[in-house]
């Protein structure tokens, strides 16, 4: 269910597909559903997670409540290529009949598998370590770190695979780990102030207190003596998180510390879109590559015209046929020179060498993913197409990263690419992996 959405408010919903009907021995799916309670119940109480001790950076006054494993997914289309083939055997009517129907079969199937294959679904793009804290959503993934400050969140979604994730004008994303029930009502309490109650089925109870398993008090009454068992959250609550580094915390009713939105615009993995100003330092230095490749080919092209034949009777001279070659070879290196840099923007690290120098790089504006070279080339020559049509154009396309949401010029557009900063200008931890001990404290929260 999504916040305000579906149900009473601040239910979860057990015939949504959110909560499955326990198997007959107790497992450990079922002690990630009953922490989730567990939680609830605290929460409902006024208490609060304890920090966890972590190696990752954290800001002042920052504080991680909660470290999985995780794995990240968006939902998006996919381009998807299908081979076609025809067949036909002469001889006889029916052969040829037989190998014509054939081949429309087996046309139809590679459509269909290509058309599935493509459709808009949840599909796997990182996975590492999740952190959450009192101010933002830390994915240490493999491939790149992605912040998401409370703030940004609009809503989200518990589906039995993970819990989804929406932010204003991006795709959403899914965090799937092994106790979604318990990231659901954490991230809720946190983005809304909101206590999702998790519902404890009679057979639910039964079966738990069978396996010597603590049952949380489904009312807002919750005594003392709460949450004494080991395998529980822990046997203190602070009220409130407390200060890390020595900063002061003011906490709000009902939840912790977080920032307003963030004044920082993101991709759809959460990276930091490329500012105007250096964009236009690696054009300026792109502009320069080009250039000076122009210059060395022009003058290859000025040195084919000086090799001439010699002079005839009446002193009259020609390109000889040496220079001819070097004056096409030159001329034809020009033009692949020229398109062949700008393809360097559809390759897998997306950058020109002026990109490169700057730390920036052409992504997709839907998945994120690098671009094929069709559409780098595409990219390219809307660029042409602008100066040809109008040469102020140019100037607008420019220009146009200036205003718009995402930063994008108008070549962008043509082909649905954004260009974002990559890891080395973006702040990062300096660890890859949190240290035993919060693993150890996150296992029981779990457990």
């Amino acid at each position: 269910m999504s916040l305000g959405e579906g149900g009473a408010p601040g239910s979860w919903q057990s015939n949504s597909g959110n909560w499955h009907q326990p198997q007959a021995s107790w497992t450990a799916a079922d002690d990630a559903y009953l922490s989730a309670a567990h939680l609830a119940a605290q929460l409902r109480n006024g208490h609060r997670p304890p920090a966890l001790a972590t190696a990752i950076v954290l800001r002042p006054a920052e504080c991680v409540l909660y470290c999985e494993s995780f794995s990240q997914y968006t939902y998006a289309q996919k381009a998807v290529r299908y081979n076609r083939a025809f067949f036909a055997a002469f001889g006889s009517p029916a052969w040829l009949a037989a190998s014509l129907g054939g081949s429309a079969l087996y046309n139809n199937y590679q459509r269909t598998r290509a058309q599935t294959e493509a459709a808009a679904q949840w599909r796997p793009v990182d996975h590492g370590i999740f952190h959450v804290t009192n101010q933002r959503l830390c994915l240490q993934g493999r491939l790149s770190w992605v912040d998401i400050p409370i703030g940004d969140v609009r809503a989200l979604d518990a589906l039995p695979e993970g819990v989804v994730i929406h932010r204003q004008n991006q795709s959403p994303i899914m965090v799937a780990t092994s106790a979604t029930a318990y990231l659901y009502v954490l991230l809720s309490f946190l983005i809304s102030g909101q206590v999702i109650r998790v519902p404890l089925p009679a057979d639910f109870v039964d079966r738990a207190r069978a396996a010597g398993r603590h049952i949380p008090p489904q009312d807002a009454d919750v005594g003392p003596e709460f949450g004494t068992d080991p395998w529980h959250l822990g046997r203190s609550f602070p009220s409130v998180p407390p200060p890390v580094h020595g900063a002061p915390m003011s906490s709000a009713p009902n939840a912790w510390n977080s920032p307003g939105p963030a004044t920082v615009k993101v991709d759809v993995l959460g990276r930091p879109y490329a500012d105007w100003g250096t964009r236009a330092v690696a054009h300026v230095i792109d502009a320069l590559v080009i250039v000076s490749g122009w210059a060395v080919l022009i003058a290859a092209v000025v040195l084919g015209t000086k090799l001439r034949t010699p002079s005839t009777s009446d002193g009259g001279t020609s390109i000889s046929d040496i220079g001819v070659a070097v004056i096409a070879v030159s001329l034809l290196a020009l033009v692949v020179f020229t398109f062949g840099y700008h393809l360097l923007n559809g390759g897998e690290s997306g950058q020109t060498l002026g990109k490169r120098t700057v730390a920036i790089q052409v992504r997709d504006a839907q998945t994120g993913g690098s671009i094929s070279y069709a559409r780098a080339f595409g990219r390219y020559l809307a660029e042409i197409f602008a100066l040809l049509i109008l040469p102020i154009l140019i100037f607008v396309d420019l220009l146009w990263p200036l205003w718009d949401d995402r930063l994008q010029t108008l070549h962008d557009k043509a082909v649905n690419t954004v260009v974002i900063e990559t890891g080395q200008r973006r702040r990062r931890s300096s660890v890859s992996q949190p240290p035993i001990g919060a693993q150890g404290q996150s296992s029981r929260l779990r457990d």
